[in-house]
Formats: structure tokens, C-alpha cells, sequence
């Protein structure tokens, strides 16, 4: 509680500087140039024009530093979405409340190949420089946001703030923070985290710099879920107590028991370019004016980037149990195998670093050159520290290699867009690694709208992720050599906003896939295994009611392997309107469901997902009543989560054993800056 209120007055504080801050002049950027704001299929009728033109937007690409266009987050619809875990995905599965570990149901969302696994986990809330929104604005801008739900003791809440301003016409500056403190509704299931980074960008005709800071901690009480899951499923069982529980009294298999995730990252990335300047004629202020506008022909790239995290796996729980055998922690009861006596404390480690050199010829310097070509060499290195068996010493290892890699890519057009890319380990412990990815799109026009057809695909060779394959811990050791992991996807999507459709396909085959299997312990499927998606989205309208549609279909060869529901969706009924020209509200009622599926498990010692055959998951609504209202440049909403916890079995489980929130009120505020 300290720190959420010294941080809601120095980031109000600093947004009130920025607002008063110099205004630099206009610099136009990548993302203007392209238009990448032009495209408005997603949104509804009603979705007015945005007000922050003066703020342009970007991301980079981390490996070659090129600057990707972007769209800033001012969504006016289904605000309220993005504040609960099921909102990252169609369907999603997480512990219950918001901060905790999570993942896509949806197989071709998840990410894969992170070294450092256990972010995968987080992915919703970890910040790394491809996530940065990098801003050249015309007016400093910035952002605070705040939610908040549930009782005194079971309260939820996030606190964001970003602020950024230009000093110059090439200089930009930032700051952001995340911070959650989620109490949770169930015992021992909190959640907490900081999160913030310092951005910097410089821009002029012959060089770019970006800069990137982070800063991230994230603690996850652990409970391991409902010890008897009666208690959610049929509470009026006579096999319970008699006893009157809330959720929060509910008994769970684990007590003050922690994982820790925390780490720093830096990025640095360089282009200098060379070219010529043209003479041009533009006209400006209602006159023709001739201008020098510089034109790239190639440029140098050097990008650097530094990474150390670590996770931490402990416990503070002093209980011990009298088995008929020896007297033990309880803790160490719910585990068959013990590497060692002392209370468990776990700490795995990685420091990496990587640095690319390259080269790119830029796309468009004359008429007839139609792409862009970059070739890179990518050095790395990387060190990783696991506990032995005394917890007196680490054992650490260590990897080098040498990867070289090229992009191919057309930006500009509307018959054909393309972006190829590929990169080879050629020395180290890498050696042998590919990874290929394609996407061509092209565009059409259809009732005098803009719809597009785009083809997406990849095939890679990667190593076995080697925190996976070795582990080393309290209650689980083992040091395996993994085969490469070899995967082959092809898809497309069709976009037509005429008729607010969208349909996509993808099919992909997987070898020697690596996974934890039903005893928790990493596996590799030294088969095949293919998984298809077909995805359809349909937007509805009559008037001011408004019916949004997400619907998945999934199947796989072997569900042990890769378990997937097979149909999935997400469903919004609302009513869009506005008053008085200025006031947008937004009210309805929405649920995402998933039919029943093996979900995989959780296992907070290994801090990771399991594929288990005990439990489906699944036929459950998870359904929020909400009302959105946007004001100028204030959003607000407020919600009921789980409204539908009392339909059928009570079986809203997003994991087995894990529970979602029960019926819980929300709202949340998000306020620009920027005039």
C-alpha cells in the first residue's frame, strides 16, 4: 500500500511537468509516412477520430533496429477486457487473478522460444523492448492508469503511468511503470510486481538511436490449488464441513511458498545511413515551397543488448507432518523425490548478451528499386547458473555462437507486400539453429473498402531450451540432451471490413516437440505432431446494438502432446452510443468459453505448465456485465466479473485445481495528457 501511493503522486506530479513542457516542432515519422492509422476495419461505427494525431508511434525490430509503424493504445470499445486475464486471448488459462502465471489456449499465440522459459508464463505483463512503443510528438504526452476490484482483502489493483515528451526535433524521452498488487480471492494466491523502463530515441536524416531500459520484479504467492475441489464444483456436498467458507478461507495444498521473477535488461541500437538529398516540391501554409528531403541508399546497423533475470522458488512454511516413517516438512509432502533437506530455495540464473552487426540497402532510394535487403552477423553469449545439491555453490554453464541472418522486405504497395527473413547459428553451441519466416500481403478493394489477403509461414531447427532440459532443484533433477525441436507452419487470413469478417487457417507439424509430461518431468516426442486453427471474427450491427463474435476451432494428432480445445470462443453483445457528440458509452455483456479439454496443469516448483490426464476443464462461460464510457481523453468502465459463477456444475476452473475470481466488481480509469 506505501508504494502504490507514493507512486500515484509522483507520476501525476511528472505527467504535470511534461504537459508543461517545451513544444518541439514537428518531425514527421515512419508510422506517418506509411499511414498506419488509416486502416480502420476493427472499428466500430461509432469509433470517433483520434485526437492525438500529434503523436506518432513506432516499435523496432530488436535484432537490425529498423522501425516498425505501430498503433497507440486508445481503443474506445471493450476497454474493460483489457483488464482481466481471460482478455489477452479467445481463451486463456491463469491461477485466477490478474499478475499471475498464464497462457493461450490457442496454440499458435503461445511463445516458445524464450531461453529464459519462465517468462512465458508472465507474457502479459513482461515488458521487453519489442513491446516498446517508441513516440515522436508534436505535444508532450503522457498516460496514467488505474484499476481496481474486489473486497478489502481481496482487492485487485494496477497502477500504469507512462510519460514522454520531445527535447528537440530529434530528441525523444520516456518513462513507464507497471505496478500490480493483486490480493487474490483464494488464500496464499497473491500477486505483486513492478515493471518499469526508461526509453530514449534520437532521429535525424543520417543517423537513429534507440535506447531501452528495464527494471522488473514479479513475486507469486503459490498455493497449488484447491485441495478439494468440492468446495467450488458442488459446495452443497455432504462430503464438506458444515462449516460456512468465503473463497478466501478455502483450504489449499500450500502455505507461504513464493516464486520470484526479476530481472534487467539494456538495449542499444545504431543506424547510420547514407544517401543523397532530392530537391522536392511540397506545398506548405498554401504555397509551393522546394525542400531537401533525404533518401537513404544504405545504412551501417549495430545493435547491442544486455540481459540478466533469475528466479527464485521458496518457502517460509515451518509446519511439519508425522508420516509413518519420519516426521517432514509439510511441503515436502506433496512431492515424491527430495534432492536435498534444508527448507526449499531454489535459484536459477541467466546473463546474456548479444551484439549484430549488418548492413542494409534501403528500400525505394530509386523508382526501380521495390525492397529493402539487410545481412547481419549476430554474436552471443550466454551464462547460466543452477544450483547443486549443498546449495553451497552453483553449477554454471555457459554458451557461445555465431549466427548470421538477412531480411528481405517490401513495405510500400498495395498489389504485393512481403517480409522475409532467416537466420543461421553457423559456430558455437547453436550450431545448426534455423529459423525461416515469410509473410506476403496483398490488397484489394471491395464496396470501396480496402480488404486484405495475407500468407504467413515459417520453418525452424531449434535446440532444446536448456532450462527445460535441465533442472536442478529441491524436488526435481535431471540433465537430459534434447534433439532439435523442428516445426513447418503455413497459414493465411482473408480481412473484408465491409462486412466486418475475418477468417484465417494455419497448420503446422511439429517434431520431437519438448513438453513436461503428467509426472512433471520434460519430455520430447520424437514423432510428429500436427496442429490446425481455423479462426473466424464476425462484427454485427444494427443501429446502436452491436454483436462481436470470436470463434476457434483447433484439432491435434495427439492430444498428450499438444492438448487443445477444440472449439473455442468469445462473444460480445453490447449497445454503442453517444451523447451529446462528446460522450461514448458502451454497455453489454460478454463470455469467452471453451469446450472440455485435458487442460495442462500448473506445478509451482518447476514454475511451469504440465500436460496431465486427471482433469478436463472446459464448458464453463466466463462472463463479465459492463458499461465503457470515453470522455475527451478519458476512458472509464466498470464490471462484474463472472457473473455466471452460480450456471451448471460451478465449474469455473481455468486450470485444474485452479479456479477463476468468483462474482467480483471492477472499474478502472485510463487519462491522457497531451495538450
Amino acid at each position: 500500500m506505501k508504494k502504490k501511493r507514493i507512486f500515484i503522486p509522483i507520476i501525476l506530479l511528472l505527467s504535470f511537468v511534461t504537459v508543461r513542457g517545451q513544444q518541439p516542432r514537428p518531425m514527421p515519422s515512419n508510422t506517418e509516412k506509411n499511414g498506419a492509422d488509416k486502416n480502420t476495419a476493427d472499428k466500430p461505427k461509432l469509433q470517433p477520430k483520434d485526437t492525438t494525431q500529434a503523436v506518432y508511434v513506432w516499435r523496432i525490430n530488436e535484432t537490425t533496429g529498423e522501425r516498425i509503424p505501430a498503433i497507440r493504445d486508445s481503443i474506445r470499445y471493450n476497454f474493460q477486457q483489457t483488464t482481466i486475464p481471460d482478455g489477452h486471448s479467445v481463451a486463456m488459462g491463469h491461477l485466477g487473478n490478474v499478475g499471475s502465471p498464464s497462457f493461450s489456449k490457442i496454440f499458435f499465440e503461445n511463445e516458445y522460444e524464450r531461453t529464459f522459459y519462465f517468462w512465458n508464463l508472465l507474457d502479459p505483463y513482461y515488458k521487453n523492448p519489442g513491446k516498446q512503443l517508441f513516440y515522436n510528438t508534436k505535444i508532450p504526452y503522457s498516460n496514467l492508469y488505474y484499476q481496481t476490484g474486489g473486497s478489502q482483502y481481496t482487492k485487485e489493483e494496477r497502477l500504469k503511468g507512462e510519460i514522454t515528451s520531445n527535447f528537440g526535433k530529434n530528441l525523444n524521452l520516456g518513462f513507464n511503470i507497471d505496478y500490480i498488487y493483486s490480493r487474490g480471492s483464494y488464500q496464499y494466491l497473491s500477486n505483486k510486481s513492478l515493471t518499469y523502463n526508461l526509453f530514449a530515441s534520437y532521429i535525424k536524416d543520417q543517423y537513429e538511436m534507440h535506447a531501452w531500459g528495464g527494471n522488473y520484479s514479479f513475486l507469486n504467492s503459490e498455493n497449488g490449488g484447491m485441495s478439494n475441489d468440492l468446495f467450488i464444483t458442488n459446495p452443497d456436498s455432504e462430503d464438506l464441513p458444515s462449516t460456512t467458507y468465503t473463497s478466501s478461507d478455502l483450504p489449499v495444498r500450500m502455505s507461504l511458498t513464493w516464486n520470484r521473477v526479476r530481472g534487467r535488461q539494456l538495449l542499444f541500437t545504431n543506424r547510420y545511413h547514407i544517401g543523397y538529398y532530392n530537391k522536392e516540391k511540397k506545398h506548405i501554409n498554401d504555397k509551393d515551397t522546394i525542400v531537401n528531403t533525404f533518401v537513404p541508399v544504405a545504412s551501417f546497423i549495430f545493435t547491442s543488448q544486455y540481459t540478466h533475470q533469475y528466479r527464485r522458488f521458496n518457502s517460509y512454511d515451518s509446519t511439519f507432518v508425522d508420516t509413518t516413517t519420519n516426521i517432514v516438512r509439510t511441503l515436502d509432502t506433496l512431492y515424491t523425490e527430495k534432492y536435498y533437506d534444508r527448507p526449499v530455495n531454489d535459484l536459477t540464473t541467466l546473463t546474456e548478451w548479444k551484439n549484430t552487426f549488418g548492413l542494409s540497402m534501403r528500400e525505394g532510394f530509386r523508382d526501380w528499386v521495390k525492397f529493402g535487403l539487410t545481412a547481419y552477423i549476430q554474436q552471443t553469449s550466454r551464462r547460466f547458473s543452477l544450483p547443486d545439491s549443498t546449495l553451497n555453490k552453483f553449477n554454471k554453464y555457459f554458451q557461445n555462437s555465431v549466427a548470421v541472418g538477412g531480411v528481405l522486405s517490401k513495405t510500400s504497395g498495395k498489389f504485393l507486400r512481403y517480409d522475409l527473413d532467416a537466420e543461421l547459428s553457423i559456430a558455437g553451441h547453436d550450431f545448426g539453429q534455423f529459423k525461416a519466416n515469410a509473410k506476403l500481403q496483398t490488397f484489394i478493394s471491395l464496396a470501396g473498402k480496402e480488404a486484405s489477403l495475407t500468407a504467413t509461414g515459417y520453418i525452424k531447427n531449434l535446440k532444446a531450451n536448456f532450462l527445460e532440459s535441465n533442472v536442478q532443484s529441491k524436488y526435481f533433477w535431471w540433465n537430459k540432451n534434447m534433439g532439435d525441436i523442428r516445426r513447418v507452419f503455413a497459414g493465411g487470413e482473408i480481412n473484408l471490413p465491409q462486412t466486418g469478417t475475418k477468417f484465417s487457417l494455419g497448420i503446422e507439424n511439429v517434431q520431437n516437440y519438448q513438453y513436461f509430461n503428467a509426472n512433471k518431468i520434460i519430455d520430447q516426442y520424437n514423432g510428429s505432431v500436427q496442429v490446425v486453427s481455423g479462426r473466424f471474427d464476425q462484427k454485427l450491427s444494427v443501429g446502436v446494438v452491436h454483436w462481436d463474435n470470436q470463434l476457434v476451432y483447433q484439432t491435434t494428432t495427439n492430444q498428450s502432446v499438444i492438448p487443445v480445445p477444440q472449439f473455442s470462443a468469445y462473444s460480445n453483445f453490447y449497445i454503442l452510443t453517444k451523447y451529446a457528440k462528446v460522450l461514448t458509452i458502451q454497455a453489454g455483456m460478454d463470455a469467452h468459453f471453451h469446450t472440455t479439454y485435458y487442460s495442462p496443469g500448473y506445478e509451482p516448483a518447476l514454475m511451469a505448465f504440465y500436460n496431465q490426464q486427471d482433469m478436463k476443464i472446459g464448458g464453463f462461460p466466463m462472463s463479465t456485465l459492463y458499461v465503457n464510457a470515453h470522455l475527451k481523453k478519458t476512458r472509464f468502465f466498470v464490471m462484474y466479473y463472472n457473473v455466471l459463477k452460480n450456471v451448471g456444475n460451478y465449474g469455473y476452473f481455468s486450470l485444474p485445481h485452479y479456479p477463476v475470481n468468483p462474482m467480483i466488481f471492477k472499474w478502472g480509469l485510463s487519462w491522457d495528457f497531451n495538450n
